[in-house]
């Protein structure tokens, strides 16, 4: 299990911003060219992915592309996420974004919040 936070994982650091983690991104990428390093990155777009991807089929493909060790600890962090919906004032709480958080979003005006 990951207990610390990388500090090139910067979009989970209250200190630092989208900007600042792009730059650490790109020099990391530098820095794997110039040493000839290998280099995995995973990024995910979490703006509307509640709505939009479909995460079974995302880990399924996943599986081929990285080792068992990172898939493990990112299926982890997965697993342990809450999904908060409100929907006319209704809060509904659900894990893992399943096909009930988007049929709420369907509803009407949602605010989605994954923590």
């Amino acid at each position: 299990m990951m207990t610390d936070i990388n500090i090139q994982q910067g979009g989970f650091q209250e200190s630092l911003g989208c900007l600042m983690t792009s730059f650490m991104l790109r020099e990391s990428v530098y820095f794997a060219r110039e040493h000839g390093s290998k280099l995995y990155v995973c990024y995910l777009d979490g703006r509307q992915a509640f709505d939009k991807v479909w995460h079974d089929g995302l880990f399924y493909k996943l599986q081929t592309k990285i080792d068992d060790t990172s898939l493990l600890a990112f299926m982890e962090l997965y697993a342990n996420m809450t999904t908060f919906v409100v929907v006319s004032k209704i809060v509904a709480i659900h894990r893992n974004g399943s096909l009930f958080v988007r049929e709420l979003a369907k509803a009407g005006k949602v605010h989605r919040t994954a923590i």
